[in-house]
């Protein structure tokens, strides 16, 4: 009888989750459009030889979006004017020694599509971290994680704002 009533709870709650508008983020259905207008897409102003232009390019082909480097055989130009990481101390501990860093990405973009929609936008997004001093090696490797995941955070972003400006201007 009880586990009846769990499975009726279960069953309840995600209808509840389905009618309200949630949906997972990435769901392939919603960005069905976004891959027939963009794919293939050419990105410029972030060099391949960038340790970051690998995060754009998983992400982006994560939602079947291919990247190209012809800009003939391209559906849609992604140009990252800016890309900039600046870092400054938040906290400093009793030997007046770095404790916490605030990272802030700062990147600008400006996506066009071949029917001449653009959409310029600025992102800026922060993130602090703990410095331990007995984890010297493991400080430039936290921030470089850190620093990846901010990208990510932004690629995602990016794809929001495109597909949103997809929508609002048929």
């Amino acid at each position: 009888m009880q586990q009846k009533q769990i499975y009726l709870l279960c069953l309840v709650f995600f209808f509840m989750l389905s009618g309200c508008g949630f949906h997972l983020r990435g769901s392939q259905a919603e960005y069905s459009q976004l891959v027939m207008t963009t794919s293939p897409l050419l990105l410029k102003g972030i060099s391949q030889k960038n340790p970051y232009y690998n995060v754009f390019k998983r992400a982006y082909r994560r939602h079947q979006i291919i990247l190209t480097t012809d800009k003939k055989e391209a559906n849609a130009l992604l140009l990252i004017s800016r890309l900039v990481f600046k870092q400054h101390i938040l906290m400093v501990d009793n030997r007046n020694k770095a404790a916490e860093y605030e990272t802030r990405l700062e990147i600008s973009f400006t996506f066009r599509t071949q029917d001449n929609k653009e959409l310029n936008k600025q992102l800026i997004i922060n993130r602090s971290y703990l410095v331990s001093d007995t984890d010297v090696l493991g400080k430039h490797f936290e921030r470089d994680e850190l620093r990846k995941k901010m990208v990510q955070e932004a690629t995602q972003q990016i794809l929001g704002f495109i597909f949103n400006k997809l929508n609002t201007n048929p």
